[in-house]
């Protein structure tokens, strides 16, 4: 009975030492990069004190949360009078259309000649 209690007591430590050295080592590769002064991009990344998202991806991810939740909320009104089909279909195609409507709002700025 005492034997079946070491089996979790032993994974979770080997766990955790894997865990433990794989953190040790990228840390201590990031400070010898440091001290060479070969700052890779990802590693510029990762000590930049506040990240940067670009705009343009978080209103792209804005519109498609959108959609999502008017599909889901115009899908809750009219479940009782229509067929679950056409719950589904539009949880799937309204995000859609919002993500047209965003490059259609969007793509403007890239191409300013249009």
């Amino acid at each position: 009975m005492q034997e079946e209690i070491f089996i979790p007591i032993v994974m979770f430590l080997v766990v955790g030492i894997v865990v433990y050295q794989y953190l040790k080592n990228r840390h201590e590769e990031r400070l010898a990069l440091i001290e060479k002064a070969d700052i890779s991009p990802e590693l510029k990344n990762v000590l930049r004190i506040r990240p940067v998202y670009p705009v343009k991806a978080v209103v792209k991810w804005a519109f498609l949360i959108l959609g999502l939740g008017l599909a889901l909320v115009i899908g809750g009104f009219i479940e009782p009078y229509v067929d679950e089909m056409v719950v589904g279909g539009l949880i799937f195609g309204l995000p859609g259309i919002m993500l047209l409507v965003y490059y259609k709002m969007y793509g403007k700025l890239d191409n300013p000649s249009q």
